[in-house]
């Protein structure tokens, strides 16, 4: 985490992660993405949903939208899908080394019921799909929703669209790569919550959750929205960064998380620093954890998702500082600068993005994600 080590990455992130993206599905025309999608609803099961999809090729935009009514028989509510045809002879761009599935979508009705789905390696396309819930706000802007992979999974209700098993409790529902290789048909659904729903979709992509589009306000340098919060949590607080960082750096009164996540340094808490008897994180960890932004108290990791509690203990002891990987992110949370600096969107520095051989990981500074909820402690 050191300057010297960031710099020498540099290289090694630029060749590895070169692509920023790859398109799945596009309404642009482009032969490569450009589909037709076939609509059916919950009346094929005695159901009153009603939908329609409709391409504005003038604004190069999906338009889904309908009503999803409750199930006579069911007395729940049903479902409106729109599914690319034609699975087993459908190839979709390889995704596999990517860690989300993006869309760039926006709604004006709020709708609580959307889900995203992909067919792979499956004789039942249509109930042996991976699926997954997204959520967007009802405020008609453009929005980069990120689902993980390891959000999917391919067991899941065929009368309600919510999983019985979850990738992260049961791994054998997850995508495999081999998976994201051989994706044949890409869904959108509105299920299992009733009202209206107005869906607008400009793309769907795999990309890595570094690539999040940043608000157009973004800064090339960001600074803390405010002070560190007091108390921190896991005994971060009250100490003083003269006592861990070389002399000279600060001055004598600079706390350590002031000086590691708002000061603009270079230089990460000591190795090892989480595993410090008077910090001692471990026995502080319930299963999964939440960590929060040290200054305002968003969300900005939840660990361990997809692996065991002593998976996650060993690589933290293999690199030193709390390691996190993409499955365990806050995606709308978190963004990188330069390739390198992991800040959180209150412009706290809360480490460095350094991928190893698993792929992304995010190396950060316990101090920087000791907050509470919202920057209040707890109780």
């Amino acid at each position: 985490m050191f300057l010297v080590k960031v710099c020498v990455l540099l290289a090694v992130l630029q060749s590895c992660y070169s692509a920023d993206f790859v398109t799945l599905v596009s309404f642009d025309g482009n032969p490569q993405t450009t589909y037709h999608f076939d609509v059916t609803n919950d009346p094929v099961m005695g159901g009153l949903s009603s939908s329609n999809f409709t391409v504005n090729t003038n604004l190069q935009l999906g338009l889904f939208e309908g009503t999803v009514r409750i199930v006579p028989k069911l007395q729940a509510p049903g479902f409106c899908e729109i599914l690319t045809p034609n699975p087993f002879s459908t190839r979709f761009a390889d995704v596999s080394t990517f860690t989300h599935l993006a869309l760039r979508v926006r709604s004006k009705v709020a709708y609580d019921g959307f889900k995203v789905s992909f067919a792979a390696d499956t004789l039942n396309p249509l109930f042996g799909s991976f699926k997954a819930d997204f959520t967007i706000a009802a405020n008609y802007e453009w929005t980069d929703v990120l689902v993980p992979f390891l959000a999917f999974s391919n067991s899941w209700s065929a009368a309600t669209g919510e999983p019985t098993k979850t990738c992260a409790a049961n791994p054998e529902v997850c995508p495999t790569p081999q998976n994201l290789r051989d994706i044949g048909q890409v869904g959108l659904w509105a299920e299992g919550h009733a009202g209206d729903f107005h869906l607008e979709v400009e793309w769907i992509r795999g990309m890595n959750a570094t690539k999040a589009i940043l608000p157009k306000t973004e800064m090339d340098s960001p600074s803390c929205a405010g002070p560190i919060a007091d108390p921190l949590r896991y005994n971060c607080s009250n100490r003083l960064a003269r006592d861990y960082l070389p002399p000279g750096m600060v001055n004598d009164t600079v706390s350590l998380a002031s000086a590691i996540c708002c000061g603009g340094l270079l230089y990460p808490e000591p190795a090892s620093f989480y595993a410090r008897p008077d910090v001692n994180l471990f026995s502080s960890m319930q299963v999964p954890t939440t960590f929060y932004d040290s200054v305002c108290g968003i969300p900005v990791f939840v660990a361990p998702v997809g692996r065991t509690f002593a998976a996650m203990q060993a690589e933290m002891a293999k690199y030193g500082w709390p390691s996190f990987r993409s499955q365990e992110i806050v995606a709308e949370n978190i963004y990188i600068v330069n390739k390198t600096a992991v800040y959180s969107k209150c412009g706290t520095n809360l480490g460095s993005f350094l991928p190893d051989e698993d792929g992304p990981r995010y190396c950060i500074d316990l101090v920087c994600i000791a907050g509470n909820p919202h920057g209040q402690p707890l109780r």
